[in-house]
């Protein structure tokens, strides 16, 4: 089952300087083509926050956290190659943290199949000794990491409002890569997310379809 709608964000906590990241300066960087920074609509630049997004972007950061998010799949491999190739020139950026978050969107044939998904990830035998409709409104799971990397990967589950009747089902392939005090650099980040990318990725559908195998 393909999902409705599929996005990627890559979400990041460092120390940015917000100003410097304008379409107008990745174009003159090679990171943005003329077209892209001509078209982008520049919500707001300065010392505290940038955001500003093009047809198939959108990018946010204050100077705690950095995301770059897309709905488009074709683009999700340049969302990557931008971002490493982002901090390949800004690598003297302290990040700490970086997560790999994939969110998926299903709509459903009928409630009823909606209904069932809910019933199998939270049963309702034990609330239905205390109310006549229970129903599932969200569920989160986290699972530490099992590779070489700190950190958890966290899924969520919970009804889609995009879809009706449908669900979200959003994985954080979450890494801790240092303390603050610790890192002066981007370069583990862009090391971790060239590495781990395909992974994450895998993992996302490999989740995605365990949910959706509970319809069956």
């Amino acid at each position: 089952m393909l999902p409705d709608i599929r996005a990627l964000g890559i979400v990041m906590i460092g120390a940015f300087n917000p100003k410097i990241f304008h379409p107008y300066w990745m174009k003159s960087v090679e990171i943005l083509t003329e077209t892209e920074a001509g078209d982008s609509n520049v919500e707001i630049n300065n010392n505290d926050i940038s955001i500003f997004s093009i047809d198939w972007m959108r990018f946010e950061v204050t100077q705690q956290r950095l995301t770059i998010f897309s709905e488009q799949y074709p683009y999700f491999d340049r969302i990557v190659d931008l971002t490493c190739e982002l901090f390949r020139i800004l690598r003297h950026t302290p990040v700490y943290v970086i997560g790999i978050n994939h969110h998926y969107h299903y709509k459903f044939k009928d409630e009823d199949t909606w209904h069932k998904i809910g019933h199998a990830l939270a049963p309702k035998e034990c609330w239905l000794k205390v109310f006549d409709k229970p129903g599932m409104q969200m569920i989160e799971i986290v699972n530490p990491r099992e590779d070489e990397y700190r950190g958890q990967i966290m899924v969520r589950c919970d009804n889609s409002k995009r879809v009706f009747p449908g669900i979200q089902i959003h994985l954080n392939d979450h890494y801790e890569i240092g303390e603050p005090k610790e890192i002066i650099s981007a370069d583990r980040m862009v090391e971790i997310l060239r590495k781990q990318y395909k992974y994450s990725c895998e993992k996302s559908q490999e989740v995605a379809k365990a949910v959706l195998s509970c319809a069956e």
